[in-house]
C-alpha cells in the first residue's frame, strides 16, 4: 500500500505534432533514479512551485517555461495527477495571457488517462499515481524555435494524516513525464492558527525554516537530481501546548511495528533566558594548525563571542604544549569581557605540541560561573577542536577519557571537532560520548568556521535538559537514540524504534527547566496494519546500523553485532562496509539458474534506493553541515550524529552519509557506512554495481535489466507466472493489489512475491 498523498504531482504527455518529441531505443527502459530528458523539441527550460497553505488549505501555483527547440509548431498534452482524495478549486490554466480551458478527471477516467500514456511511452514511472484522479489540458501551439509560460494555479484541503498534516510534491511523476527541467525552485509557505510543533521534510537539500510558532517555510532551489527520487513531502504537527509530540508509525498485520517520534518545542519559549550557557571554546594551536585552519578556526571563535547572550558565561581556552585560557575562570558575557576576547583572538599562533589532557582538565575543572539573575540554571558545554592526536602530557585514550570523567563534575556537555587526517577518533568518539555531546569531522579542505557556526546557532537557547522519554505500554524495544539530547530552542529531535503493541498510547517527556522538573504528557495512535508511512522502516533500520557499526569502531568486530548489520542490511538493502559484499551475493542468489546479465551499474552511492552515483557521472551524494545537538543524538557515533544531524531529512531520501561520516581519518577506515568517496577500500562486489531498491516493506536487488524481490527463492524462475508488461492482464493485477503500483513504477521488468505466487513482468520485446 502506498502513502495516501495530501499534495499534488504533475507531468507532461507529448502529443503527436509532425515530430517524435520522446523518442526511445527499442528495447530500452528509462533509469527509474533519474528523471529522463527529452531529445526532442518540446523541453521545459524551468520549474517553479509555490505553494500556501492556510490552516490546513493549499493554494498552489505551478508555473512552467515550455520550449520548442523545433522547426515546427508543437503541442503537448498537460497531465496533473491529483492526491488521493483531494478536490481541485479553481483549476486554471494560463499560457501567456491567454487562459485556457481544462479538465477535471475522476478516478476511473483518468486510470485510462495513465494506461494510455503508460502504454504508448512504454514508462511504468506515472503508475505511482494509477487510481488517483487528475487534471489535464492541452498546451497548443508552442511555436518554433519558442517558449510558451504555462501557469496552473488550484487549491486543495490538506486531510489529517496520523494526527499530522502533509504536503508533497511528485518527483516520480517528473521522472516519468520526459520533460523533467533542468531546475527547479519550490517554495511552501505554511501558516496556522494553531502553533506549529513539528515541520518535517525529508530531503537533504530541501531548507526548512521556523519563523515563529505560527508560520514555517520550505524551500529548494537548484538541479532534480540532487533531490531524492520520490516525492517531497512536508509534514507539520500541531499542538497549543509547550512541547509537539508527533507519532509516524507503519505496522504489517502480523509483524512487529515502527515508529518515528518528532519532539519540539515552541520557538517562543517563555523560560529561555532561565537556562543560560557557560561555554569554554577548547581550540587546538599546535604547529599543525598553521595556515589556512588556524585563520578559520579565528573566525570561527570571532562568531562565537559574537553569539554570546549578556546572560552567559564564556572562556576560550586555546592549547598547545599547554593550555593558556584568555580568562581564570569563565568570564560573565558583558561588553568589556567580550572585546577583550575579540582582541586576544587576534593574537593567536599556531606553535608547538598537542597537550589535550592539560586543555580537558582546564576546561572540565573550571567552576561554572552563575550568572547575575536569581534562580537561573546554567548549563556547561565546552566545544573542542582538535586536528591531531595527543603528544604532550598523557597520550594513552584509556587514561585521559578517565581524567574526563574524573575532572566533569558540572556534568559539562562536550562537542568535539576533528579536523583532518591525523586524528584518533576512537578518543575523540568516546570523548563525546560519555560527556552528552556529539562530534563532526572536518576534512581538510573544508571551513571550519562554516561547521563551527552552525553548531553555536543552535546552541544558542536552551530550552530543556537531562531528557527522558517514556512509552508506557507501548512495549518499545530497539529504540535509537538510546539517550536523549538536550533540547534547544528551534531544534527538533527525531526519535526512532520498534513495538510490538499497536494501540493509542501515552507518552510523557521529562527534562529539566530553570533548575525544576518539568513534564509533558501526550497520546498517539500507533497503527495496527498500514503501511502509509513505509520509509519508517528504513529510517529505523540505518540508526540500528549506524549504532551498531559505532560499537564495531569502538570495542572490536564482535561477531554477533557483525550478524546483526548483515542480516539488517540484507533486509532493508543499506550498504555498510561489512556488508557491500552482500548486495552482490544476494544478486546473485537471485539471479542463479537464470541467464539474466549483471552489467556494470557504477559505484556504490546510495541506499534505500539504488546502489549507484546520484546522478550520471557523479561521484555519489553530498552531506551537508555539522552533527548537533539540535535533532538528535549524543549517544551514538559520528554516522549517528551525522544522521541525527540530519534527522528525518536524512533518512527518508535513502542517501548514505559519504566517508567523512564515519570515517574520514586513519583509524576509522573501516566503518564507512556508505558513498562513493571512501576512505579505504570496499569489500569485493560493491564495484560489480549491484543496486538495491526498498519499496513498502520489499526490498528489490536490480539484477541484469530487472528488479527480483529478495524474498524470492533461488528457483523463482520455475514457478513464475509471466505477464506482458502493459497488457490487460498487468493492468488487472494493479486494479487486485494496491500494493503493486510502486512496485510496478521501478521498472519495465520485475519479479515479485504476491503472496504465495511468482509474479514476472515482462518487456514481451
Amino acid at each position: 500500500m502506498t502513502c495516501s498523498r495530501s499534495a499534488f504531482a504533475f507531468g507532461f504527455a507529448l502529443a503527436s505534432c509532425g515530430v517524435a518529441a520522446l523518442p526511445q531505443h527499442a528495447g530500452q527502459t528509462p533509469s527509474p533514479r533519474s528523471p529522463v530528458r527529452s531529445a526532442g523539441p518540446v523541453q521545459v527550460a524551468s520549474l517553479t512551485v509555490r505553494a500556501s497553505v492556510r490552516d490546513g488549505v493549499a493554494s498552489t501555483e505551478i508555473e512552467q517555461v515550455v520550449r520548442n527547440t523545433g522547426a515546427g509548431v508543437a503541442e503537448a498534452d498537460w497531465l496533473l495527477p491529483l492526491p488521493e482524495g483531494a478536490v481541485a478549486d479553481g483549476f486554471t490554466m494560463v499560457i501567456g495571457d491567454k487562459e485556457l480551458a481544462g479538465e477535471v478527471l475522476d478516478a476511473g477516467n483518468a486510470r485510462a488517462v495513465y494506461e494510455r500514456i503508460v502504454r504508448q511511452r512504454r514508462d511504468p514511472g506515472l503508475l505511482e499515481y494509477y487510481g488517483q484522479g487528475c487534471l489535464r489540458a492541452r498546451v497548443y501551439p508552442i511555436p518554433a524555435h519558442g517558449e510558451v509560460v504555462v501557469k496552473v494555479r488550484f487549491r486543495h484541503v490538506l486531510a489529517p494524516l496520523d494526527g499530522m498534516r502533509v504536503w508533497s510534491f511528485p518527483l516520480r511523476a517528473l521522472a516519468a513525464s520526459g520533460l523533467s527541467p533542468a531546475r527547479c525552485n519550490l517554495d511552501v509557505v505554511i501558516d496556522s492558527t494553531v502553533p506549529l510543533k513539528t515541520v518535517f521534510a525529508p530531503g537533504v537539500d530541501v531548507d526548512v525554516r521556523r519563523a515563529d510558532d505560527h508560520r514555517a517555510r520550505v524551500s529548494f532551489e537548484g538541479a532534480l537530481d540532487a533531490l531524492p527520487p520520490r516525492d517531497i513531502q512536508v509534514f507539520y504537527g500541531l499542538a497549543d501546548r509547550d512541547f509537539g509530540l508527533d507519532v509516524l508509525s507503519c505496522k504489517r498485520a502480523g509483524e512487529d511495528g515502527y515508529f518515528m517520534l518528532l519532539m519540539a518545542p515552541k520557538l517562543n519559549w517563555s523560560d529561555e533566558n532561565k537556562i543560560a550557557r557557560c561555554v569554554q571554546f577548547v581550540l587546538d594551536t599546535s604547529g599543525s594548525m598553521q595556515g589556512r585552519k588556524i585563520e578559520q578556526a579565528k573566525a570561527a571563535l570571532r562568531f562565537f563571542v559574537s553569539s554570546l547572550r549578556p546572560q552567559d558565561s564564556f572562556n576560550i581556552i586555546p592549547f598547545a604544549t599547554e593550555a593558556a585560557p584568555f580568562f581564570s575562570v569563565p568570564a560573565q558575557a558583558h561588553p568589556m569581557a567580550v572585546e577583550a576576547a575579540m582582541q586576544r583572538i587576534d593574537t593567536i599562533e599556531a606553535r608547538g605540541g598537542t597537550n589535550i589532557e592539560d586543555a580537558l582538565q582546564r576546561a572540565l575543572s573550571a567552576k561554572v560561573t552563575a550568572t547575575e539573575v536569581a534562580g537561573v540554571q546554567v548549563l556547561p558545554i565546552v566545544v573542542f577542536l582538535t586536528d591531531g592526536e595527543p603528544t604532550v602530557g598523557e597520550t594513552n585514550a584509556t587514561r585521559l577519557l578517565a581524567k574526563a570523567r574524573s575532572a566533569n563534575a558540572t556534568r559539562a556537555r562536550v562537542f568535539v571537532f576533528g579536523v583532518g587526517d591525523s586524528l584518533d577518533t576512537k578518543l575523540l568518539d568516546r570523548l563525546a560520548d560519555e560527556n552528552g555531546g556529539s562530534r563532526d569531522y572536518v576534512r581538510e579542505d573544508e571551513d571550519i568556521e562554516l561547521k563551527t557556526s552552525a553548531l553555536f546557532t543552535k546552541l544558542s537557547h536552551p530550552v530543556l535538559t537531562d531528557l527522558a522519554l517514556t512509552l508506557n505500554e507501548l512495549d518499545a524495544y530497539d529504540v535509537q537514540p538510546s539517550r536523549l539530547p538536550d533540547m534547544f530552542q528551534g531544534s527538533q529531535i527525531a526519535v526512532f524504534g520498534r513495538y510490538r503493541t499497536a494501540g493509542t498510547h501515552a507518552l510523557q517527556l521529562r527534562g529539566t527547566a530553570a533548575g525544576a522538573a518539568r513534564d509533558y504528557a501526550a497520546t498517539a495512535e500507533f497503527v495496527r496494519d498500514s503501511m502509509a508511512h513505509d520509509f519508517v522502516p528504513t529510517l529505523w533500520a540505518q540508526r540500528k546500523i549506524a549504532y551498531l557499526l559505532d560499537a564495531i569502531h569502538q570495542n572490536g568486530r564482535n561477531p554477533e553485532l557483525l550478524d546483526e548489520v548483515q542480516r539488517l542490511s540484507r533486509e532493508f538493502g543499506v550498504v555498510t562496509p561489512f556488508t557491500s559484499h552482500l548486495i552482490l551475493e544476494e544478486g546473485m542468489r537471485l539471479a542463479r539458474d537464470d541467464k539474466a546479465t549483471m552489467p556494470f551499474q557504477g559505484p556504490v552511492g546510495r541506499s534505500d534506493g539504488a546502489f549507484g552515483p546520484s546522478t550520471p557521472g557523479s561521484s555519489g551524494p553530498n552531506t551537508p553541515g555539522p552533527s548537533g545537538p539540535a535533532t538528535g543524538g549524543p549517544a551514538g557515533g559520528a554516522a549517528r550524529d551525522r544522521l541525527a544531524k540530519l534527522g528525518t531529512n536524512y533518512a527518508s531520501t535513502g542517501r548514505v552519509a559519504d566517508s567523512r561520516d564515519i570515517s574520514v581519518v586513519s583509524g576509522s577506515d573501516d566503518f564507512y557506512l556508505g558513498g562513493s568517496r571512501r576512505a579505504g577500500p570496499i569489500e569485493d562486489g560493491a564495484e560489480r554495481g549491484i543496486r538495491a531498491r526498498r519499496v513498502g516493506a520489499r526490498t528489490f536487488y536490480q539484477v541484469g535489466q530487472r528488479w527480483i524481490d529478495a524474498a524470492c527463492k533461488t528457483d523463482w524462475h520455475k514457478s513464475a507466472e509471466r505477464v506482458v508488461s502493459f497488457s490487460p492482464e498487468y493492468f488487472a493485477l494493479l486494479e487486485q493489489h494496491a500494493d503493486l503500483k510502486a512496485v510496478f513504477a521501478l521498472d519495465e521488468r520485475v519479479v515479485v512475491m504476491v503472496g504465495a505466487r511468482v509474479i514476472e513482468v515482462t518487456s514481451g520485446a
